[in-house]
């Protein structure tokens, strides 16, 4: 369980911003709340829970302050076993040329660190990535994956989705330290379209006629055939 969701991530809706100590003391009191007078000894929460992490200035950035200041806490008493990501990162951006970022940087970066200031027995859990394909009634179509041309990435959802889904699978073979993989959200919402079922927004109870997103069959080992592309680009 995560004590705060994003404290890194400003003017979000709704507001989940803390600063790095602040969001850091969230989670050191929860855990010592937790194990106080034997009410969870085993429990451990996870930490940070961040939106992303800085590739090319990590010194001093949120994430680097956030576990400075909890591996300055004496004797390792507050210093989490489990900490947590979301890696939208390696799987939609791409470089100005619209090749794929290369060795999936933001997972690498994040484990590093985890494992600079904690060392080889902490575990990441990369809890919310998905193949997102519309965000706030747009379509995505500004992280095109190389080799795929302007007119077929934005007209051709399918091959959008099935690029993405290959590269959210290999997610839990970058580190060893990665403890899980996390999708986010399998039926999805109009206003943030990463959904696995056509349309985005469809109800959990599943009826009969249900149309699975070419991005489901990838993941579940399904035949592409048997799925449909989808719009990414519904409107909320």
């Amino acid at each position: 369980m995560d004590t705060t969701n994003e404290p890194d991530h400003k003017n979000a809706n709704p507001d989940t911003y803390f600063p790095p100590q602040t969001a850091a003391d969230i989670w050191r009191f929860t855990q010592d709340l937790a194990r106080r007078g034997n009410a969870c000894k085993t429990c451990n929460f996870i930490a940070g829970e961040f939106s992303t992490v800085n590739l090319h200035s990590f010194k001093g950035s949120y994430v680097d302050q956030y576990m400075n200041y909890l591996a300055d806490q004496k004797k390792g008493k507050y210093h989490p076993m489990y900490w947590g990501m979301h890696d939208y990162g390696d799987l939609i951006k791409h470089d100005k040329k619209g090749k794929p970022l290369r060795n999936y940087p933001y997972a690498k970066r994040f484990v590093t660190a985890v494992r600079d200031y904690f060392g080889k027995r902490r575990r990441v859990e990369l809890s919310e990535e998905g193949l997102e394909l519309g965000h706030g009634g747009q379509a995505a179509t500004k992280t095109m994956p190389y080799k795929i041309s302007t007119a077929t990435f934005i007209n051709d959802i399918k091959a959008r989705q099935d690029y993405y889904a290959k590269r959210y699978r290999h997610l839990t073979a970058v580190d060893r330290q990665i403890n899980l993989v996390g999708y986010y959200e399998f039926f999805g919402q109009p206003s943030f379209d990463s959904a696995l079922v056509e349309p985005a927004g469809t109800t959990a109870t599943l009826p009969s006629t249900t149309n699975f997103r070419v991005g489901y069959c990838e993941l579940a080992n399904r035949p592409l055939s048997s799925c449909i592309g989808g719009h990414g680009d519904q409107t909320p």
